[in-house]
């Protein structure tokens, strides 16, 4: 059962891999174990080398979705793309080419982010592709069919840059599907007043929802956008690491500052919103003022971005030694859905 499963990512110079691992007492292995049941000893190696592996998602289906930076595919140096796994751990022949698929924006360096996946089964994804020479980024939007092909109902030919007005830069980090079957994207760009947080609403064919904010756009007034929330009646909860701001589902600010309830939502990265709109975020924490000993801290704040001083977790140090030289830094974290919280950390001798 997917509850009771953890995927971790791991990259290597010449694949991706992908382990599935685990968590319940009694599954086949033991608890915390790699699942033999599961590609090659808990081991799914994709056959194509990445720069990164940035998101994994797991489906309606139990499909597992990757999100995922290939190296010379698409015509580009970086390659936007994702993968999907069936929920055994072998590539689905029946997506894209042998489990691949791929949507071309530059030639330069392009990068997926984050997935959805709709009600439909067709997936979403979103990053940023990247110009050269000169280095502009650019929001960039995919739509895959059932079977990983673009999409030719969205945008064109399934695919999508939207223009931020007023902004020179843009990239997107997170998105969300919904129900109606638009689709809100989180991200940030640049203006001429620094760089801000932004939200999208597009419509199903990819365009942006003329209804919502100015022109289908929204500045959170905060930093890049991490992750989104929906509450059952429509208003969005955004979240920019440690801060985190609602709005009406037309698009404008929420002046009603009790906290409520969310019904979905998601993250890419370091913090997650809680169901009742807290904030749990994991750091890299000096030890005793070292600058060689880093471990991982978890804490949680409140939507204005004040620590919340009644969750504050000890110090995580999982190699030891004397002297200590290791870092142990927070990468990325989930809350399963009995609370317990989850943190992926890299270790590393300084």
């Amino acid at each position: 059962m997917f509850h009771k499963r953890m995927i971790a990512t791991a990259v290597f110079a010449a694949a991706a891999t992908i382990s599935l691992a685990p968590l319940a007492a009694g599954a086949s292995g033991g608890s915390g174990s790699l699942d033999p049941t599961f590609g090659r000893g808990g081991f799914t190696e994709v056959p194509q080398q990445v720069y990164s592996v940035n998101d994994v998602r797991v489906d309606q289906s139990g499909n597992i979705v990757v999100a995922v930076d290939f190296a010379g595919l698409g015509n580009a140096i970086g390659g936007f793309g994702i993968a999907r796994l069936r929920s055994d751990g072998t590539l689905d022949s029946g997506f894209g080419s042998g489990g691949i698929a791929v949507a071309e924006f530059t030639s330069g360096f392009n990068v997926a982010m984050s997935t959805a996946t709709q009600s439909d089964g067709k997936v979403i994804a979103v990053g940023t592709s990247r110009t050269l020479p000169g280095g502009v980024d650019t929001m960039a939007i995919a739509r895959f069919t059932q079977t990983g092909g673009l999409d030719a109902q969205f945008g064109s030919a399934g695919r999508i840059s939207p223009v931020i007005p007023g902004a020179s830069q843009s990239a997107a980090g997170t998105v969300m599907s919904l129900a109606d079957g638009k689709i809100l994207v989180g991200g940030s760009a640049v203006f001429s007043t620094g760089p801000a947080g932004i939200v999208l609403r597009l419509r199903s064919n990819g365009s942006l929802d003329p209804t919502f904010g100015v022109g289908g756009v929204v500045n959170t007034g905060l930093g890049g956008i991490n992750g989104l929330g929906l509450q059952s009646g429509g208003k969005i909860v955004t979240l920019s690491g440690t801060q985190a701001r609602r709005f009406l589902a037309n698009g404008t600010p929420d002046a009603n500052q009790t906290r409520g309830t969310l019904a979905a939502e998601t993250h890419v990265g370091t913090s997650e919103l809680t169901t009742n709109e807290r904030i749990v975020a994991v750091f890299d924490i000096p030890e005793n003022g070292s600058r060689s000993d880093v471990d991982t801290q978890t804490m949680r704040f409140f939507p204005n971005g004040t620590a919340d001083g009644t969750f504050v977790s000890p110090l995580f140090d999982y190699i030891v030694t004397n002297p200590d030289t290791f870092e142990n830094d927070g990468q990325a974290l989930a809350i399963q859905s009995a609370g317990a919280i989850c943190v992926r950390a890299r270790m590393g001798v300084t």
